[in-house]
């Protein structure tokens, strides 16, 4: 759910690796799931080469994120 939920733009991550809830979701059950991971810090892998690519994230949140 939530790999098709960052694909939709529902939910994105921040520089700070944090997880962003956008605040249009029509879905109050989905809403209600995914407010459990709302700024929490996403797991990150032990090599910091193979972290996410921040400027991936923030393309990410300026055209596919919805807020």
């Amino acid at each position: 759910i939530r790999d098709r939920c960052f694909d939709k733009g529902v939910l994105t991550i921040d520089d700070d690796y944090k997880v962003l809830i956008s605040t249009n979701i029509e879905d109050k059950s989905l809403e209600s799931y995914l407010n459990d991971f709302r700024g929490k810090k996403i797991s990150l892998p032990v090599r910091k080469e193979y972290y996410p690519d921040k400027n991936l994230l923030k393309k990410h949140r300026e055209s596919v994120f919805k807020k």
